[in-house]
């Protein structure tokens, strides 16, 4: 669990794990996950999220930001239920061999939405 507050480091997950952000807002710098079996739930940031080739996250209830950057970079397996991409330059960028599949999700105010070279599933 991620007590409400702001985090200025970045976060490194290389092994299966779940991380619930708390009902208040909690918010890290940017995620890099590098295994399979993540789970993200409300969790914030404002450096992007990326997924390593061969790992998989889901994430629910998330809001991925970077105003510098790519919101959320997918080279492995993603799921985004219920989240929010926004405020990137690019929103989100699916590698060759990716797989992402946004349900519920909104992606908004990026200066490109989608750079896509793999199927995507948005419902």
């Amino acid at each position: 669990l991620v007590a409400p507050g702001r985090y200025r480091e970045k976060l490194i997950i290389t092994r299966a794990l779940a991380l619930a952000g708390d009902n208040a807002l909690a918010t890290v710098e940017g995620v890099e996950i590098h295994a399979k079996g993540v789970r993200l739930d409300r969790v914030d940031t404002t450096g992007g999220v990326r997924v390593a080739p061969g790992a998989a996250v889901e994430c629910r209830r998330c809001v991925f930001a970077h105003e510098a950057g790519v919101a959320l970079t997918v080279a492995g397996a993603c799921l985004l239920d219920d989240s929010v991409v926004e405020h990137a330059k690019i929103g989100v960028v699916a590698n060759e061999g990716a797989s992402l599949h946004a349900r519920g999700s909104t992606i908004q105010l990026c200066g490109l939405g989608i750079n896509s070279k793999a199927p995507i599933i948005l419902e």
